[in-house]
């Protein structure tokens, strides 16, 4: 079984993109593990990873998310796992999910150049965490997971142009030194590829990894959903629920008297995101009588029963959060646009743009 480690040089490189966009690509059976989780998931008493939670949809694995998954907690893991414990853990884990028998990890923490026994052909896609460092303490980083796997790194960068040039510069550096096999490097969201493959391409092609994929920005891929902003911060749900996969356009902070708000041409404007005090009917009718996205109502503040009545009649989400305006402005302002197996439209826009722009075969072979 092909086995690749897939890291990022800083969070929100898109790996978890770029492994769907390759195993929708591929008829081989692909498994999936995320062993250190970075972005949690606690639901109906259960802990999970958002990306295991996801891959676990799409690959049809037989396993829950949360067994994807060896810890998120570095104070924990510390003290559960040793050195040896994390290797074994992995190998119990693999056997596991692919319910097949005969892998072993590597039996030192150095890369071995003939692999332990192996599955049947297929692909078993690692996920790393945030950056190629986080976890390196309980020795869940990207590089000690291809040492006790006997893996192969695929490396997703993202970022303005100079600093792609900064990432892969430092990164060949540091992988000739580690003895660690690559698959290449991914340059993800790039606004303008033919420029850069013109100017930059020449000289990343003498740092050492070769590049097998340049993947053009796709706006779409950037918007969040009401549905995904509603479980990051943990809103509840009290009208509109049929309407929370819509995406949102915009965020207008509804502080103001109505009649500003009116004024405002943002407040005009299709597919809005308005956050306001769940007192301030006026300014909830406002929005309802609009084509807005949601509503967020702070400070736990339930609106009248006729409110709500017209919210599920347009067909709007209306959502209730426990702290005030500015707390819950400043999150979403944070959020990552992460995607869901119910974004079957950004599914099928990633598989596209990996099939056209990544060299999987390459990767794979």
């Amino acid at each position: 079984m092909k086995r690749l480690v897939v890291a990022s040089m800083k969070q929100g490189a898109g790996k978890t993109t770029i492994i769907t966009g390759i195993a929708r690509n591929i008829s081989a059976k692909c498994i999936y593990l995320k062993p250190f989780g970075d972005r949690m998931v606690y639901l109906k008493k259960r802990l999970w990873d958002h990306d295991a939670a996801l891959m676990t949809g799409l690959l049809d694995l037989r396993h829950p998310p949360e067994v994807l998954s060896i810890g998120f907690d570095h104070s924990k893991l510390r003290y559960m796992h040793d050195e040896d414990g994390i290797r074994n853990r992995l190998g119990e884990m693999i056997r596991s999910v692919s319910g097949e028998e005969g892998f072993d990890t590597a039996g030192s923490t150095e890369p071995t150049r003939e692999p332990p026994q192996r599955l049947s052909p297929g692909v078993l896609f690692v996920e790393g965490g945030k950056d190629l460092q986080y976890g390196s303490f309980v020795h869940l980083d990207p590089l000690s997971i291809c040492r006790f796997l006997d893996a192969e790194l695929l490396l997703i960068l993202h970022g303005d142009d100079n600093s792609i040039m900064d990432q892969v510069t430092h990164f060949g550096k540091w992988i000739h030194r580690s003895g660690i096999r690559t698959r290449g490097v991914i340059l993800n969201r790039i606004h303008d590829p033919e420029d850069f493959r013109d100017t930059y391409l020449p000289d990343l092609e003498m740092t050492g990894p070769e590049v097998v994929g340049i993947i053009p920005h796709h706006p779409e891929l950037e918007r969040l959903t009401i549905r995904g902003i509603a479980d990051s911060i943990l809103a509840k749900v009290i009208a509109g629920e049929t309407r929370l996969d819509r995406p949102v356009n915009h965020v207008f902070v509804g502080a103001m008297s109505v009649d500003a708000a009116r004024r405002n041409p943002l407040f005009q404007r299709e597919g809005k995101l308005i956050i306001t005090g769940g007192d301030r009917s006026d300014m909830i009718l406002a929005a309802l009588e609009t084509d807005s996205a949601g509503i967020i109502l702070t400070n736990n503040i339930i609106p009248p029963p006729s409110i709500i009545s017209r919210a599920a009649e347009r067909e709007i989400p209306l959502m209730v959060v426990p702290h005030d305006t500015y707390t819950i402005t400043m999150q979403i302002n944070r959020l990552e646009p992460l995607l869901t197996d119910r974004d079957e439209e950004k599914i099928r826009i990633i598989e596209k743009l990996v099939a056209d722009n990544v060299d999987i075969p390459r990767i794979l072979e």
